[in-house]
């Protein structure tokens, strides 16, 4: 997937508008929501980023990668205890 490359090079700006189109053309992909995540977690845009990870986990709850990427941007906003809490569901859907 392009996007991907494109975000393994940190070309960000098109790595969004990869995932947009992927999520575009299919809503229930939800690798696509992490990655865009991760793209505007990467650009320092945090409260997108926790935008898009909530929609990611609204859609995969059981994903222990969506709590763990979500964690890391409540951190980044300065929301401790959502952090924690995510970061605690990451860790017990983890472990299972």
């Amino acid at each position: 997937m392009i996007g991907k490359v494109y975000l393994q090079v940190q070309a960000l700006d098109y790595a969004i508008n990869a995932f947009q189109t992927v999520i575009g053309l299919e809503p229930s992909q939800v690798a696509g929501y992490i990655n865009l995540g991760m793209c505007y977690y990467l650009k320092e845009d945090y409260s997108k980023s926790v935008e898009v990870f909530l929609t990611a986990k609204g859609m995969d709850p059981e994903n222990p990668d969506v709590h763990l990427n979500l964690a890391n941007a409540y951190s980044k906003v300065g929301d401790r205890r959502r952090a924690q809490e995510a970061y605690h569901i990451h860790q017990s859907l983890k472990g299972r």
